[in-house]
């Protein structure tokens, strides 16, 4: 090949490069990368000001937001503290605004403690309930950070925390309920004109509560509440959301998600993922256009 063939091909491929990556930050399309790609992920998601990342944790929740703040809801089964440090090392997150846990089942829980020994959090939140003192993973987190000196705040509905211009509100629990799992900590994120739910694992019951009380749950994203699971996700509930956007936490052992659940969701017009498929999945936002990020499990 001639000197100024090969200078044409090599210019070639430059502009083939800058149009690729053009055509990656300006669209509204959702992205999809490989393995061998995780670095553009991670550098893509940070063109952003938030992401909203749910970490492939198998059966349980794990969810970093990142942005101007950084907040950890749950940390998953008991090893997925080595994913969730591994990300929050790759995005340079060194302290944490918040820690929350919706509620301290061992698929929520995981190794939090461990992770607030290596990431030290401002404050830590979860909702109160007297049965928690039967869980020693949970009595042995509290230790920790009442050693620590880390403030504890019980969620209380209607709430709303502000981080810059994000905001946070705490849209459940409504009450005490006698299940663990109603009465995880839900709360919306609204960021200029993006909103998110995250759900925890509340049943129909607390959905329906949530409903009666008259809260605005509607949602670009929404974490699917309980992993999918039959007893959640009740048809008024996703109405009222109306996602654009819905991920669910779920590993491949499970029975779940739900037949039934799913059929509620793709019912609804929005676009479902899941961590058991695609590993990893974020969800970046401008406070306008939002994008999902998913990263294959190869």
């Amino acid at each position: 090949m001639t000197s100024h063939k090969i200078k044409f091909a090599v210019k070639l491929a430059v502009v083939a490069a800058v149009i690729t990556a053009v055509i990656l930050i300006s669209s509204d399309w959702i992205q999809i990368f490989t393995d061998s790609e995780t670095a553009s992920v991670y550098m893509l998601s940070e063109q952003y000001p938030l992401s909203i990342y749910v970490t492939d944790c198998g059966s349980g929740n794990c969810v970093l937001i990142h942005g101007e703040s950084n907040i950890l809801i749950d940390c998953g089964q008991e090893k997925a503290d080595k994913n969730i440090l591994n990300l929050m090392e790759k995005l340079s997150v060194k302290k944490l605004d918040l820690a929350i846990l919706t509620h301290p089942d061992k698929d929520h829980i995981g190794n939090m403690r461990q992770v607030l020994e290596k990431i030290p959090a401002d404050c830590f939140m979860t909702c109160e309930n007297g049965d928690y003192e039967t869980s020693e993973d949970f009595q042995s987190l509290l230790s920790f950070i009442e050693m620590q000196d880390i403030p504890v705040k019980y969620a209380k509905a209607g709430e709303v925390l502000s981080f810059g211009e994000l905001q946070m509100k705490i849209i459940s629990p409504t009450k005490i309920y006698d299940s663990e799992n109603d009465n995880s900590v839900v709360v919306k994120l609204n960021y200029r004109n993006f909103s998110s739910l995250l759900t925890g694992d509340i049943s129909k019951k607390a959905e329906k509560d949530i409903l009666k009380s008259g809260e605005n749950v509607s949602a670009d994203f929404l974490l699917v509440p309980h992993h999918g699971s039959g007893t959640s996700s009740c048809e008024e509930f996703l109405t009222a959301v109306s996602p654009k956007y819905a991920v669910v936490s779920v590993s491949e052992t499970d029975t779940l998600p739900n037949n039934g659940t799913m059929a509620r969701l793709i019912k609804t017009g929005c676009e479902i993922y899941r961590t058991d498929e695609s590993g990893d999945i974020a969800v970046v936002s401008d406070g306008n256009i939002c994008k999902v990020l998913v990263l294959y499990n190869m």
